[in-house]
């Protein structure tokens, strides 16, 4: 259900995980699920200190469970935007739990390093989630993004190869990287 719940923050639809939480709460309010599902329900309605609340519940109450990971990559993206020390500390524990397989807390991680200006640590932590999720166009774009602001020699034709394959991977279908390999040419 915590899946699912993440889908319907993707999309938005805060009446969907409204009703999800509800159901969620009623039948098991002790399980680590049923506070992601309620956090994510905060989370699109731009409760981000309750959402936090929520997703570090679900994180005492998962008993060192196999979705700990995932769980400490919603705190990490739930902290972006008020906390980048503390929002690097969760991608960090994520990672460490689930022995650096977690594509989404190495893209966080990167997103962190971006917005401080440490460019090259960005694209150190969006390679690494390249190379655990190979096939995703946001990712590969993610690297040529890094790669463009690192500057220096050869750095634009780097980023535009970084482009062209993530264009490639999404079959022209990602609105983000097609925008952006355009710049090169």
């Amino acid at each position: 259900m915590e899946v699912y719940s993440s889908l319907l923050w993707q999309m938005g639809r805060g009446v969907e995980l409204a009703f999800l939480a509800r159901e969620m709460v009623d039948l098991a309010p002790g399980s680590g699920e049923a506070w992601i599902v309620l956090g994510n329900l905060f989370s699109v309605r731009k409760g981000g200190e309750r959402a936090l609340g929520c997703f570090r519940r679900a994180v005492e109450l998962s008993c060192k469970g196999n979705r700990e990971g995932l769980w400490y990559t919603l705190c990490g993206h739930e902290s972006l935007d008020e906390d980048l020390p503390n929002a690097i500390r969760y991608f960090e524990k994520a990672l460490k739990v689930d022995g650096g397989r977690h594509y989404n807390a190495w893209y966080g991680l990167g997103t962190c390093y971006l917005r401080m200006g440490k460019v090259r640590m960005a694209e150190y932590h969006f390679r690494r989630a390249v190379e655990v999720n190979v096939g995703s166009a946001v990712l590969l774009g993610c690297v040529g993004l890094a790669v463009e602001r690192r500057k220096g020699e050869g750095a634009v034709g780097e980023a535009l190869g970084w482009f062209e394959r993530a264009v490639r991977v999404s079959e022209g279908r990602n609105a983000l990287v097609r925008f952006r390999e355009p710049r090169f040419m």
